[in-house]
């Protein structure tokens, strides 16, 4: 019972066929690697077997290879040879486009939306409110006013309500101004 054989598994003689296919490729390959192939190989059948398998699959794909780069070298030279369809140059058009419109929007709202102030009353309410350049902002009930300081002009915009007063000596000089109903004003 002493004289157990191991027999080696399928997987460990694909591995070590595969190892011994790369190694007798090699540039560098001696007779001693041969010579120690060749033991291996007749160790037992099964290291025979999975080498003469292996040995086959490589010889294929070795046998298909200019096939290979023939039809890689003609698909370069028709995509080089072919300009972009209409439709990829459209959909290239238009993700400009878009894109160009996404800056456009945020342009606005950092130039526009940043520098405005909104003042609102609810139903039934009233407020003066002190602007910054020194004039005074009423609001009726039930109203919104947005005010845009701009260098040259002070930009005031009534979406909702009925009455609106502003009165003061601000950078603009002695104003006096009512505004009735949604409307935009400089």
């Amino acid at each position: 019972m002493a004289d157990v054989h191991h027999l080696p598994s399928v997987e460990d003689a694909e591995n070590a066929a595969s190892d011994w296919i790369a190694r007798l490729n090699a540039d560098d390959v001696s007779d001693e690697d041969r010579r120690r192939f060749e033991i291996w190989r007749s160790a037992h059948l099964r290291h025979a077997h999975a080498y003469e398998e292996l040995m086959a699959t490589w010889s294929e794909l070795q046998r298909s290879g200019p096939l290979v780069r023939a039809v890689s070298y003609g698909g370069a030279l028709e995509s080089a040879c072919t300009p972009p369809s209409y439709r990829r140059r459209r959909l290239s058009l238009a993700l400009a486009a878009t894109l160009a419109m996404a800056a456009l929007s945020l342009g606005w709202y950092w130039v526009e939306l940043r520098t405005a102030s909104v003042f609102q009353t609810a139903v039934g309410e009233r407020a003066s409110v002190a602007l910054p350049d020194g004039s005074t902002l009423e609001l009726n009930s039930n109203s919104t006013a947005r005010i845009d300081y701009r260098p040259d002009a002070r930009i005031i915009q009534v979406p909702s309500g009925w009455s609106l007063a502003i009165r003061g000596s601000g950078r603009w000089g002695l104003l006096s101004t009512w505004i009735y109903g949604p409307r935009a004003y400089r």
